[in-house]
């Protein structure tokens, strides 16, 4: 039996949730890491990535709470600020660099500007217009010294899009010898127009939550005969947070952008006959997560809050197949 892991995008507030679940699934006794297929989209990639390289499924959870060993005081301290490092220095390279953003997301999403089509790939208007707000520097200086610089298992497997091609690449270990792990990462969580594309070979890569925020749809065409998915950006009824709740508009109208592809993938693994179970926040909870996933947020509150909603639903799922297939 192949089983599949779906590991979706949501931002840092994701990767908050993502801690959460994922403790909720070791304390319950599903064992993640032996999952046959691994799929990673945006900040479920950079969680694939360190879930294949070592980490335990409870070792997100304990970052979160600030007790991991690897986060120091003084990483805990910056991320309660969250800044990220500008890459424009005048008002008129912000300008440019705002163009080039919005170009680089209708380019992601295979919809180049008719005017530029055929052009937009090019170096030239790259450099007129170079695409990215903030610098990944920090971040990719943290990812070499913590992953492998080879792939670290079989069945892993890191989305992205090709800039230049608009259209979905998914690198895993067959993938040729130049496209090094850390980098693959880095073009995975490289959110189009937030952060400059990563080029990796003579392509520039960028996040893939533009095609899709789960690529459930990978897991379906690899094969595999069940799925966990854990969607951040999905939500459900909880039963006790309305959705005519103004507060929750702006970020349930985020997540309806989203919510089309999520659907057709869920329909093409039930043609399939794949039994598949999505992990996806309450309304309570997106009440709290908000429209904003790059924001400042309550790490360990929001990582609690989805420990505790993913144990009440393991306990109305318990004989869900993909939920028995890869119990200890």
């Amino acid at each position: 039996m192949k089983r599949g892991l779906v590991l979706g995008g949501g931002g840092l507030v994701g990767i908050s949730y993502h801690a959460g679940v994922l403790k909720a699934l070791d304390d319950c006794g599903v064992d993640v890491k032996g999952s046959d297929v691994i799929v990673g989209t945006s900040a479920g990639a950079l969680v694939a990535a360190y879930l294949a390289s070592g980490w335990a499924a409870a070792d997100f959870y304990e970052y979160s709470l600030g007790r991991h060993p690897s986060r120091s005081p003084a990483e805990a301290e910056a991320a309660s600020l969250r800044r990220f490092d500008p890459l424009w220095t005048s008002v008129d390279e912000h300008a440019r660099r705002a163009v080039g953003s919005l170009l680089a997301v209708a380019a992601a999403r295979g919809l180049p500007p008719p005017g530029l089509r055929g052009h937009l790939s090019g170096d030239k208007v790259r450099g007129l217009f170079p695409p990215g707000m903030y610098s990944l520097e920090a971040t990719r200086a943290r990812l070499e010294a913590d992953l492998p610089r080879a792939w670290p298992r079989d069945g892993l497997h890191i989305c992205t899009v090709d800039l230049d091609g608009g259209r979905r690449v998914v690198f895993d270990k067959r993938s040729p010898e130049n496209a090094l792990f850390a980098d693959a990462v880095l073009a995975a969580i490289a959110i189009p127009g937030f952060f400059p594309p990563v080029q990796i070979g003579d392509r520039p890569y960028v996040d893939a939550g533009v095609v899709s925020t789960t690529s459930l749809d990978v897991a379906v065409e690899l094969g595999c005969d069940t799925i966990l998915c854990i969607a951040p950006l999905g939500y459900r009824f909880d039963g006790m947070t309305s959705p005519r709740d103004p507060k929750l508009w702006p970020a349930l109208a985020v997540r309806s952008l989203f919510a089309r592809s999520l659907r057709r993938s869920l329909g093409q693994a039930k043609d399939r006959g794949i039994p598949t179970l999505v992990i996806r926040p309450g309304l309570t909870e997106v009440k709290t997560h908000g429209s904003n996933a790059m924001r400042r947020h309550d790490e360990s509150g929001i990582a609690e809050a989805a420990r505790q909603g993913t144990v009440r639903l393991m306990e109305d799922n318990a004989g869900h197949p993909a939920v028995r297939s890869i119990r200890v």
